[in-house]
């Protein structure tokens, strides 16, 4: 005790202290409450998964157990052929999504890729991956106001040392981090975000890379008139009548993302084959 009766405190040593390291990390952390828009956010996610060692992500929200409603997906730095293929039709039957509503909790991928009770059509998924170098990564469910649930998943490993406890723990934080602030960045907390099929997510997806009807109708293999059907219901629900501002409300929705306006993909011989069935 001092003269005036103060008790002098010493700052914490040893084991637990927070390091130099430990502080950064807090502030890398602390960046993802700070982004101003899904599009930001995203990247902050990447730059925080190099750290650990992770060069690719993908993100599903809202997550329900009926896969036609929610599972929209946003994703950084995987093959464009399986966000295309994933957007399509493999978000039925994508393993990772699946196991991670019934165990809440990180894990790896191989985890579930090498289970023996895979369907035949999440087994073609599985090698689909593969084929394309994603057979390994993270994955977490995350959880948001009002019951909402979204997923994770880190890919495209550096090393083993991706997947230490340190790596468990990093990931699950950045995950549940970003997901709470994908929910007020987006203005779902209060029910107030239309919702799109996936197949209308999809469709606009193209009408965002400046697509005409006739151009989507025959990258889908869908009639020009289906095309039409879609997007006028995806119009009504975003509130408006008007092509470029459909396509920036779905923007910051976040049913689709600015990534998807850097590329044309080209349909080439030699694409590996989704593993599903018509």
């Amino acid at each position: 005790m001092s003269g005036g009766g103060e008790k002098k405190t010493k700052k914490r040593k040893g084991i637990g202290a927070p390091t130099p390291w430990d502080r950064a990390l807090f502030i890398e952390f602390g960046s993802i409450l700070k982004t101003q828009d899904i599009f930001e956010l995203r990247r902050c996610m990447l730059k925080l998964a190099r750290i650990y060692g992770f060069d690719a992500l993908y993100a599903v929200s809202p997550l329900t157990r009926n896969p036609e409603f929610g599972r929209h997906l946003s994703c950084l730095n995987f093959p464009a052929v399986w966000e295309r293929q994933w957007r399509r039709r493999l978000f039925w039957v994508d393993p990772l999504i699946d196991y991670c509503l019934k165990h809440p909790q990180v894990f790896m991928w191989s985890y579930v890729f090498d289970k023996p009770n895979l369907t035949p059509a999440q087994k073609r998924y599985v090698a689909f991956c593969r084929d394309l170098g994603m057979g390994e990564g993270l994955g977490t469910i995350v959880y948001g106001p009002g019951g909402r649930m979204g997923f994770t998943g880190f890919g495209k490993p550096t090393s083993r040392d991706c997947f230490s406890a340190q790596s468990f723990q990093a990931v699950a934080t950045i995950a549940q981090l970003s997901f709470n602030r994908y929910c007020a960045l987006s203005a779902d907390a209060d029910g107030s975000k239309p919702e799109l099929s996936p197949r209308e997510i999809e469709i606009m997806a193209w009408a965002a890379r400046g697509k005409s009807n006739g151009d989507i109708a025959t990258i889908l293999g869908i009639s020009r008139h289906t095309v039409d059907t879609h997007l006028r219901r995806a119009f009504r629900k975003l509130g408006t009548s008007d092509r470029t501002v459909a396509c920036l409300k779905a923007l910051e929705l976040g049913y689709i993302q600015s990534s998807e306006q850097n590329f044309s993909p080209q349909f080439q011989i030699g694409k590996p084959t989704p593993p599903v069935e018509d």
